[in-house]
């Protein structure tokens, strides 16, 4: 009888792990999912026949993406991602959005902004997978201001206002003539231009000249005791002329 307790146990704590939903895409739900008390997911089953992964390395590389790496393993099939907020877990396997960077390295996509995760990696290699590697952690980058911008006026003359963010001692602005490839504005010495809060331009916070018969876009960050945050949303102004 205790065996069966035992075994039906088991089984309401495997089908709770293994019926977890997608990646969170909020704070919240992520934070829930990430406080699950079930054991790791396959502690049980991994080998230590199998080589885990080695130099596992990750990096936030905007307020909703991590970019995870390790060595390659000779002669494996796959790898598994496994996540958690906690450094202890359990550590949950990653079913959200990602995109593969050749064999051993990944983007993982929609984590929440300025969210510190912990990572494990393991080794799938002839139906069998490794024991965890090391733990390593990132944390996403905090969001950017939202920015608008004006219609040109007669000289093709902009102006750019964002939200003020609490405690920002300064904020850069950057601009694209395609919308991908950003340039921070630069001053007359060589250094990126700091720009404040305040309205000061009627009611904008800077103003910037349009080339003729060109399309400019716009991004803004701001810095917090030395930290800059990632871009904001994407604006776009065109020259009248």
């Amino acid at each position: 009888m205790k065996r069966l307790v035992k075994s039906l146990l088991l089984s309401m704590v495997l089908l709770l792990v293994f019926t977890l939903p997608a990646f969170a895409t909020s704070e919240q739900q992520f934070k829930a999912e990430s406080n699950i008390t079930a054991t790791d997911t396959t502690e049980a089953s991994q080998s230590s026949s199998v080589k885990s992964p080695k130099g596992v390395k990750a990096k936030a590389i905007s307020s909703s993406e991590i970019k995870i790496g390790w060595k390659k393993v000779s002669g494996a099939d796959g790898y598994h991602i496994y996540y958690s907020l906690n450094k202890k877990g359990p550590f949950l396997p990653f079913d959200g959005t990602q995109d593969w960077i050749g064999e051993y390295s990944s983007i993982l996509y929609d984590i929440p902004a300025n969210t510190t995760v912990y990572f494990k990696v393991t080794t799938v290699k002839n139906g069998k997978e490794s024991k965890y590697s090391n733990v390593v952690k990132a944390t996403t980058m905090t969001a950017g201001p939202e920015l608008i911008v004006s219609e040109p006026d007669s000289d093709n003359i902009v102006g750019l206002q964002w939200s003020s963010i609490a405690g920002a001692d300064y904020y850069y602005i950057y601009y694209s003539n395609n919308g991908v490839n950003f340039t921070p504005i630069i001053k007359n010495n060589g250094k990126k231009a700091r720009y404040d809060w305040t309205t000061k331009f009627s009611g904008y916070s800077a103003l910037y000249h349009i080339p003729d018969d060109a399309t400019t876009y716009f991004k803004v960050t701001y810095v917090k005791k030395g930290k800059e945050s990632d871009f904001g949303n994407i604006v776009k102004a065109t020259a009248l002329y």
